[in-house]
């Protein structure tokens, strides 16, 4: 299991409770204020195992240019 196995645990804003936001409109003949309280906090776990990894192979590519590559008359006529 060397290498396979990864655990990861994550916790955002454990020990906060709230969490407050303020916005404010206005326009014409309006003023708005606005207080909101939410709870922010997030836990989390992930569990990753890896199975064969496969065979690795080299990928040899062709980075010549043919004259063919410059037709422009190709496609559907």
């Amino acid at each position: 299991m060397a290498g396979k196995l990864s655990i990861s645990i994550t916790a955002n804003h454990p020990f906060q409770k709230y969490s407050k936001f303020k916005a404010k409109d206005w326009g014409n003949d309006f003023e708005q204020h606005r207080v909101n309280w939410i709870r922010s906090r997030s836990f989390g776990a992930k569990v990753v195992y890896k199975f064969g990894v496969g065979d690795k192979s080299s990928v040899k590519r062709d980075k010549t240019l043919n004259t063919s590559d410059l037709d422009r008359s190709t496609g559907v006529q």
